[in-house]
This record gives structure tokens, C-alpha cells and sequence, in this order.
């Protein structure tokens, strides 16, 4: 559970599907779903449950891709 604070271009192209949240816990998080949430914005508290997720490198980033995205909160 985080909030979104980026959007990204993802394998997809440019789309709300793809975005960069912060967790709760202070991590930085890249997601990649398959399908764009036109729901989801800046700001957006969400909660994201993914298939696969890994450190991108040295950083503290993840990376969860196929992902699905839930709104918790406005």
C-alpha cells in the first residue's frame, strides 16, 4: 500500500497503468500493469498485489510488474 507519486512510460507506452508509488514503508516502487486504472492519479493512495516483484539494482527501488491496482482511498 502506497502512494502514487509518478507516472512512467511502461512496456505499454506512456499510460496510468505504469507508475512509480512510495510504500507506506518508505520504499520506492515501480508498477507495470497490464491494464491502465484512468482512475488512478497523482497523490492516489493504492494498494498493489503484483505477480512478480524485484530490486532494481545497488537502490532501494522495486519493480512489480503485472500487477493489479486498487484505489483505497481519494
Amino acid at each position: 500500500t502506497g502512494t502514487v507519486v509518478e507516472f512512467v512510460e511502461g512496456y505499454r507506452g506512456y499510460s496510468k497503468g505504469s507508475f512509480v508509488m512510495v510504500t507506506d514503508g518508505g520504499n520506492t516502487v515501480r508498477i507495470a500493469a497490464p491494464i491502465p486504472n484512468e482512475a488512478i492519479d497523482i497523490g492516489k493512495k493504492v494498494e498493489v498485489k503484483g505477480s512478480f516483484a524485484t530490486s532494481l539494482g545497488q537502490s532501494s527501488e522495486y519493480y512489480v510488474r503485472e500487477a493489479s491496482v486498487y484505489i483505497v482511498s481519494e
